[in-house]
């Protein structure tokens, strides 16, 4: 953690877990669901650059399928707890995540529990970075939808928390197959499912947490109804096939996207707004959200209760220097929340959680998987079992996270150009090791899957 450069500051936490000796933990659990739509025309997030006036911008024209805040909260023992927040968003600034956290812990005191956003990074949603608006002078974010959007993900934070109640656990991994762009090496790919259920004490399900890793991107540019794009088609499906909420969080998603799929699936969202001319691109939606909950529910079908009840995690701090001139000079302009010191430095965020024994690694960007293994590589020079459970976007967007050769490969000009900088992956990685070490406990076991 004694990295000799000068800037961006790191807020990790980690958990070395203990196991229990009882078969199936008793812990609780609540869930929440808010709609952060909206129906006024809105600057839309991820794709492009847009120079001129502000309805130059990429503008929604309508709904197609709800944008949500989906919240699942835990409480183990100790009375301590995580409550995560998945938010259908391109992206989340540290400054957003920190006010709505600061919203939540003055009525949920961080002692009780600790909040995880996450941006599911559909670019069919609001600009909510600021990045496509009608630059130079414009920014995206619409400032009453940003109201809007961080009011309702505190709501539904406190909601799953006030929901909560006596459940037990199980998780369960399975695979669905995603791509990329360019992939230079077996180990660019990262198509694990990671999947809990939860069932109360009369064993039906009142909900379920994935990840799965892929761009929510599969509808183009031309589309300008608002959407989830699969992340919503997929809440459908495993709502058809499960009753609850079903709380979806993205992992490594740097170049990485669904599959071509060759089947098609009638859109189930009959009542949304459509772009014209898109019929397939929405069905071929469709199919991608249903094949991964079948996936999904196949990994839960053979799902492991979890014995362990602790949740929460720890924290320390990191600095590291923002490279990227993209974000400066939109700092600079005031279009953007990333807000770089004088001396060049940002603050930013990550954690790694316990979850009911689980590991759970907050990524605060759009993490290439060949860089995740590098973090997972840490982890398992504790235990050579461990799997992460990737939170992707968690509490902040740095843009893409990559090792220092794919930053130099110029097939990943692009990625680079919109990465924070070389320093980003070094720290996170030396942040995980640090806070193994500082953990409290030496005799608890560290995390590992049964």
């Amino acid at each position: 953690m004694n990295f000799k450069v000068t800037s961006v500051v790191l807020t990790t936490g980690v958990a070395l877990f203990a196991r229990h000796s009882r078969a199936m933990a008793l812990v609780k659990v609540g869930f929440a669901s808010i709609d952060i739509s909206t129906t006024k025309s809105v600057p839309m997030g991820g794709y492009g650059v847009h120079i001129g006036l502000p309805n130059s911008a990429r503008l929604s024209s309508g709904i197609h399928d709800p944008l949500q805040a989906n919240a699942i909260a835990f409480e183990g023992e100790y009375q301590k707890g995580v409550i995560i927040v998945s938010l259908d968003s391109v992206g989340l600034s540290r400054a957003s995540s920190l006010r709505i956290r600061e919203q939540i812990q003055n009525i949920l005191p961080e002692s009780k529990a600790t909040v995880i956003l996450s941006a599911t990074h559909s670019h069919q949603t609001p600009d909510t970075m600021g990045l496509w608006g009608a630059l130079p002078f414009f920014t995206g974010r619409n400032m009453a939808y940003m109201d809007m959007f961080e009011n309702n993900a505190v709501a539904a934070a406190l909601k799953a928390w006030e929901r909560r109640t006596p459940a037990t656990l199980s998780h369960g991994i399975g695979n669905y197959k995603n791509t990329t762009t360019k992939a230079i090496e077996k180990q660019s790919q990262n198509d694990q499912i990671s999947a809990f259920v939860v069932r109360d004490l009369n064993g039906a399900v009142l909900g379920t947490l994935s990840q799965w890793s892929a761009h929510p991107s599969t509808l183009p540019e031309k589309n300008t109804v608002l959407s989830a794009d699969f992340v919503g088609t997929y809440r459908y499906f495993m709502s058809q096939k499960m009753p609850g909420t079903h709380v979806y969080v993205n992992g490594a998603i740097g170049n990485v996207y669904p599959t071509e799929v060759t089947e098609r699936i009638p859109d189930p969202f009959t009542a949304g707004q459509r772009s014209p001319g898109m019929e397939d691109y929405y069905d071929k939606v469709a199919a991608i959200g249903s094949q991964l909950a079948n996936a999904t529910i196949a990994a839960l079908n053979s799902a492991t209760p979890l014995s362990s009840e602790i949740f929460g995690s720890k924290s320390t701090r990191e600095i590291f220097k923002l490279e990227n001139k993209l974000f400066k000079w939109a700092s600079q302009l005031n279009l953007v929340e990333i807000k770089p010191t004088r001396e060049g430095n940002l603050e930013t965020e990550m954690a790694l959680l316990n979850l009911g024994g689980i590991a759970a690694v907050t990524i605060p960007g759009e993490i290439f998987p060949n860089a995740a293994y590098s973090l997972a590589r840490k982890l398992k020079n504790q235990d050579p079992n461990i799997h992460p459970f990737y939170i992707g976007i968690g509490n902040d967007w740095l843009g893409y996270i990559m090792t220092s050769a794919d930053q130099k490969n110029p097939d990943f000009s692009y990625n680079a150009s919109l990465s924070a900088g070389k320093y980003v992956l070094p720290h996170l990685d030396n942040a995980i090791v640090e806070l193994q070490k500082r953990w409290e406990n030496p005799e608890i076991n560290f995390f590992r899957f049964e």
